[in-house]
């Protein structure tokens, strides 16, 4: 009798460690799910908002570029300091570009039959 009791408390002991065990597996194996998703969103969330950074950063490119662009039209449309073909004001440009040797003289025809063109300067630069 004495042995059978000891052989069931044995067994009852075996069988609650073995279930402890499992559920600190277990408790270990949410642990760890938790963790991962934890990071998965504050990953997400730093991608949003890096996200919503550069958008942001290009919107106000674009809005500088349109008003620079707004300011160089003021600044292009001016009062002439005398009569040209009798136009007093007109648009003035700075338009640098590389290009062939050629390529003034081929401007300057361009520009001696276009009616909208009053004056042009062709300036070369010499490279630093």
């Amino acid at each position: 009798d004495q042995n059978l009791i000891e052989n069931l408390g044995i067994d009852n002991t075996t069988k609650i460690q073995k279930k402890a065990a499992i559920a600190r597996a277990e408790s270990e194996k949410e642990i760890e799910i938790a963790k991962a998703q934890a990071k998965k969103e504050a990953n997400d969330a730093k991608v949003l908002a890096e996200t919503e950074i550069a958008q942001k950063n290009n919107e106000l490119a674009i809005r500088q570029a349109e008003l620079k662009k707004e300011a160089d039209t003021q600044l292009a449309i001016a009062d002439a300091a005398y009569e040209i073909q009798k136009e007093t004001e007109g648009f003035y440009y700075f338009i640098p570009f590389e290009a062939p040797v050629t390529a003034p003289a081929e401007i300057e025809r361009h520009c001696r039959i276009m009616d909208n063109v009053l004056r042009y300067l062709i300036v070369r630069t010499d490279e630093e």
